[in-house]
């Protein structure tokens, strides 16, 4: 959430909501060629009201719960609040996302998702596949924060 005039990587609520919007097309699109919107969306600060902290610097948007309403990313993996308390949750379930702060680092390994959808044919015809990729290397989905 822009709290001061400092930094050109601050952004209003109405700002954020643009940005989300400006990946619409490419969301889409990944739903024609995959399947499926996104498997991972990575941001620097975190959903409203999940993990974020009532001050202006720390408030999390509004514009990513709308997205993970009608997009459904397996994962949303945030920063920026650091968590000190280890006491304090640091991953929530919101509807079909998980939500994980990944301060300071998580190393998170997720199911491919020729596991997850064995009747997916789009996925063979993956044009990685003239490049001599198999499936399986594609496919591959181990996310490393650090």
């Amino acid at each position: 959430m822009r709290y001061n005039s400092a930094s050109r990587f601050q952004y209003t609520e109405r700002e954020m909501r643009l940005r989300v919007g400006a990946l619409l097309p490419h969301l889409l699109l990944n739903r024609l060629r995959h399947g499926r919107y996104l498997d991972v969306l990575a941001v620097h600060a975190p959903p409203y009201g999940i993990h974020d902290l009532p001050d202006r610097c720390h408030s999390g948007f509004k514009s990513y719960l709308w997205l993970m309403q009608h997009f459904r990313p397996r994962y949303l993996l945030h920063g920026h609040v650091h968590a000190y308390n280890p006491r304090q949750v640091v991953a929530t379930r919101y509807g079909q996302t998980n939500v994980v702060n990944v301060y300071p680092y998580r190393v998170i390994d997720i199911e491919p998702a020729a596991a997850r959808q064995p009747n997916h044919r789009r996925f063979r015809r993956h044009r990685g596949l003239r490049h001599g990729r198999t499936a399986e290397s594609i496919d591959r989905q181990t996310v490393q924060i650090l």
